[in-house]
């Protein structure tokens, strides 16, 4: 992404699937997403209030979020955070013992206007003379791009208890 703000970039800049991955990966983004759909479970639950076998299924549209990265330091310094939007669909199906089974996918779409700003800090180190490049047109401002999908489910017919927060394992779907 760097070499692409110091040259003529196309615009928008198109993330990579490892670079997607190594996004979704990291464990402070992670968990803000998944603590995102906890509240869509939790909501679920609630709506899957009837006899064994209920169906309901939920749409998600978490909106534009802005997602913060952990340590990474090539996360941190290549975008800084970023903003992204999680939706799809999830269905879920009420079964013996107040468990419930979950399945769907979801869509995770990511956003950056790639820029410095002067005042810009990124784990201790002043990006000022990054932005001192694009003032001088040494460097060009764009946007970076990306969507990954990702299934929801459960392994083996594993199950969430309700009430519970726990999040299913996830899987790349792609």
């Amino acid at each position: 992404m760097c070499s692409d703000w110091t040259s003529e970039p196309s615009s928008p800049y198109n993330l990579l699937s490892g670079q997607l991955e190594k996004i979704v990966s990291d464990e402070t983004w992670k968990f803000n997403r998944e603590e995102l759909l906890t509240g869509y479970f939790q909501a679920a639950v609630k709506q899957c209030a009837g006899s064994v076998g209920t169906r309901c299924s939920i749409n998600l549209d978490s909106k534009w979020q802005k997602g913060e990265f952990g340590a990474d330091p090539d996360l941190n310094f290549a975008l800084r955070g970023s903003e992204y939007r999680q939706s799809g669909m999830l269905t879920m199906t009420k079964l013996d013992g107040g468990k419930y089974r979950v399945t769907g996918g979801t869509r995770i779409d990511i956003y950056k206007d790639y820029n410095f700003d002067y005042d810009e800090k990124v784990m201790g180190v002043a990006l000022g003379v990054f932005a001192e490049l694009h003032r001088y047109g040494l460097a060009r401002d764009y946007v970076v791009q990306g969507s990954k999908n990702i299934g929801v489910g459960y392994r083996r017919g594993a199950c969430v208890q309700s009430g519970l927060p726990t999040l299913p394992a996830t899987r790349d779907s792609m």
